[in-house]
C-alpha cells in the first residue's frame, strides 16, 4: 500500500467485511500469511496452524504461515 494511504484504517475496515461475510456462511477465516503480515493477523486473534515452505525454480524458498479465526458466537453478526 503506499505510504499515504497507510494508517488510516482501511485494511482494518477491508478484513472487518471481509470476515463478516465469510462468517455469513462459514465457521472459520483461514488465510495464508507472509511473514510481514502474521502479526496482523495474530493481533486479530488469528492462530497459525500450519507453516509452509515452498522452493522456488530459482532456488529460493517462499515461507508462509496458514492462519485461522474460529467463529465464536455473536462474533461479527
Amino acid at each position: 500500500m503506499l505510504p499515504e494511504f497507510q494508517h488510516r484504517g482501511y485494511g482494518k475496515t477491508l478484513l472487518d467485511f471481509a470476515e463478516k461475510k465469510i462468517f455469513q456462511s462459514y465457521e472459520y477465516v483461514q488465510i495464508d500469511a507472509s511473514f510481514p503480515a502474521k502479526q496482523i493477523y495474530l493481533k486479530r486473534g488469528y492462530k497459525e496452524i500450519e507453516y509452509n515452505i515452498i522452493e522456488a525454480n530459482n532456488g529460493d524458498y517462499l515461507c508462509y504461515d496458514v492462519m485461522r479465526l474460529e467463529k465464536k458466537d455473536g462474533l461479527l453478526e
